[in-house]
């Protein structure tokens, strides 16, 4: 017979990482930056936006930060693979009543017994140890349902392919349990930045989305750097965006990227190798005025 394990062995980790995520001012600013600048790109952002559209922004930035955000917070941040590791050995069961007539290693009694196994570890090892996380992730995936719903038929599928990339992202997490920087800033800066856009006009054009695919291979260098040499994909996205807007006939705004790019590279050559996550903190304003400046050269086109 297959030994179950106790569950009194679990650690209890997931909430310090949890609330690690959900108090992180980057956590929070990033993708309502990004969903602005969306709407800047799109050219809907100006002072005579209306009550409607006002409200709709607001809608949007509720849905990115409180629905989104929070779910791939959750998502990432929760250690869902213990439990279901403690199910593989799974044996103690709940006695639930058989069907009458049910034999012994029947279809019916193999049923019983299996339910009573899966209530049983619901119980002892699932609910004890992830009910804050479950309630908080269903609330967050209710709010950006509704949401989208309101928001129109372009951001529901928007927020289903949120939800399959944040599947994609928790599946390649490391060993510590931490989303890749990758996986992170598609969801962080470019997802955010084509809803924003597509909200008040129509999915961006395919030079809108090459940008922001570009801050979000910057901001990812930078949001967990292991080394000074990593650090260097950060650089030359900010420059591919620059030369991008270049050959969109917006000079000024690119001369302004370099100039934004400069400091990053006078700060580079004195960062140690255990100091990197210094240079990413100082160099997160320069990135986000990058992308706000990039956002107000193509707005409308």
């Amino acid at each position: 017979m297959k030994k179950s394990i106790p569950v009194s062995n679990l650690k209890h980790t997931w909430p310090e990482q949890l609330t690690v995520r959900l108090t992180s001012l980057r956590h929070w600013a990033e993708p309502a930056w990004a969903t602005l600048c969306g709407v800047l790109a799109s050219g809907y952002l100006t002072p005579k936006l209306g009550e409607q559209g006002r409200l709709q922004l607001a809608l949007l930035l509720t849905l990115v930060n409180l629905g989104w955000g929070t779910l791939w917070a959750i998502l990432s941040s929760t250690n869902w693979k213990q439990s279901l590791t403690l199910w593989q050995n799974w044996d103690s069961s709940i006695p639930l009543p058989t069907l009458p007539y049910a034999r012994a290693d029947s279809p019916a009694w193999l049923i019983s017994r299996r339910l009573g196994e899966l209530l049983q570890w619901w119980r002892e090892a699932v609910w004890p140890e992830l009910a804050p996380a479950i309630v908080a992730l269903l609330a967050a995936l209710v709010l950006s349902l509704v949401l989208s719903i309101y928001l129109g038929a372009d951001i529901l599928l928007l927020t289903i392919a949120a939800l399959a990339l944040m599947e994609l992202g928790i599946r390649n997490n490391d060993e510590q349990g931490n989303p890749h920087p990758q996986w992170d800033s598609l969801i962080a800066i470019t997802l955010p930045w084509i809803t924003g856009h597509t909200t008040f006009t129509s999915p961006p054009p395919p030079h809108s989305i090459g940008l922001a695919l570009a801050f979000a291979i910057a901001r990812a260098s930078t949001w967990r750097p292991g080394s000074r040499t990593s650090l260097l994909p950060a650089i030359a996205a900010q420059t591919l965006a620059a030369a991008m807007l270049i050959v969109l006939q917006h000079p000024l705004a690119a001369g302004c990227l370099l100039l934004l790019v400069i400091p990053q590279l006078l700060l580079w050559p004195h960062v140690r190798e255990q100091d990197t996550e210094i240079y990413a903190k100082y160099t997160w304003p320069w990135l986000t005025a990058a992308m706000g400046i990039t956002a107000w050269a193509i707005r409308g086109q």
